[in-house]
């Protein structure tokens, strides 16, 4: 089990230095925290891993990431609510047969905020549920979903391209 919670985490330009790395945790928990400034190669915000079941996430502010704010993959499963991501190239990662809900978060000026897909061959895409959340100026596109993966986006809004029509999703000026 682990707790990380009230917490500042500041990076640099080195390489693999993930702010907070959950593989094999049960039930942790990670909440009000300040992860900003990771330039490194392969540098996430947070990674969650190698079966890491009913992680919380929640209250956090991440940016400044040159790769993934949060990381979820290896089939792992976790809940996000709350969270501010600003400036990451990736706000999730989602891979390789997780299991993530997505709930109240915001992405304003990450290239892809939401993104599933297959990371090691065989191993299954991301799947994830996302809902009542902005997904806006995105430099690429809103969300990315590979033919391995699985998401499903309703109750948000989008100013960058259109989420997918399910009579709850919005293209609209979040009007920060």
């Amino acid at each position: 089990h682990a707790r990380v919670e009230n917490c500042e985490f500041q990076g640099n330009v080195h390489p693999d230095t993930d702010a907070i790395d959950y593989d094999d945790v049960e039930d942790g928990v990670i909440k009000n925290c300040n992860i900003h400034g990771f330039f490194g190669t392969n540098s996430d915000g947070i990674d969650i891993g190698e079966n890491a079941v009913n992680i919380s996430i929640d209250s956090l502010i991440i940016y400044n990431i040159t790769d993934k704010g949060i990381s979820v993959g290896q089939r792992s499963t976790a809940i996000i609510r709350n969270c501010t991501f600003l400036n990451c190239n990736l706000g999730l990662g989602l891979k390789d047969s997780c299991k993530v809900t997505l709930d109240h978060c915001t992405f304003y000026g990450t290239s892809t905020p939401v993104a599933c897909f297959e990371k090691n061959p065989g191993s299954a895409g991301g799947n994830a549920f996302v809902k009542n959340c902005i997904l806006s100026n995105s430099y690429d596109n809103s969300f990315l979903v590979d033919e391995r993966s699985a998401l499903d986006i309703s109750y948000s809004l989008t100013d960058n391209d259109f989420l997918p029509e399910n009579g709850t999703n919005i293209f609209g000026n979040p009007a920060f």
